[in-house]
């Protein structure tokens, strides 16, 4: 998929997310038939901001979906639920992987990094946001202590908590 195409798709769910045309579980079902479902991975080795932002996109969007396949099969079949987290926490990985490699390639510059306000009480300080503040919607999300290292030795991390830029998303629980 060409940068342009992904990037207006992208937005345009967004859109439709933030409308309230699509649920937070909607949202990530549109997300995996369009930009996971019968597409090849991609290299966690990115080149440059357009293959990252792609990159992210696809472990993270993977991530969430198997987080919901697993919690939907939670009942029914534990050890299938067990396999889809341990996948879902793989495909995390790589996307921290893919988000620093991002950061590198943007040099730590006009980035700013803290940690989120969560109605989830086991996920305060340790969920952080970082923004790619001359980009349009350019956020992501982490809980890597490696990453978080870097970005305070590179000075764009706040301490303290804030309100997430995308903070009704992330605080909407997957199934509604």
């Amino acid at each position: 998929m060409k940068f342009n195409e992904f990037i207006t798709e992208r937005n345009r769910l967004i859109d439709c997310l933030e409308s309230k045309e699509l649920s937070k579980s909607d949202y990530i079902e549109q997300n995996y038939k369009k930009f996971v479902d019968g597409i090849s991975e991609p290299s966690t080795d990115i080149q440059n901001l357009d293959e990252g932002l792609i990159a992210y996109h696809y472990y993270n969007i993977l991530a969430k979906k198997l987080i919901m396949e697993g919690n939907d099969a939670y009942f029914r079949d534990p050890f299938y639920a067990k396999k889809c987290h341990f996948e879902a926490y793989s495909n995390y990985t790589k996307k921290d992987r893919v988000t620093m490699a991002i950061m590198d390639i943007l040099g730590y510059k006009d980035i700013e990094a803290y940690f989120v306000k969560l109605e989830s009480e086991n996920l305060n300080e340790s969920l952080y946001e970082i923004v790619a503040l001359n980009y349009f919607r350019v956020i992501f999300h982490s809980k890597d202590t490696r990453l978080l290292n870097r970005l305070r030795d590179k000075g764009v991390f706040c301490e303290g908590i804030k309100n997430s830029k995308i903070d009704d998303y992330i605080n909407t629980r997957y199934v509604e």
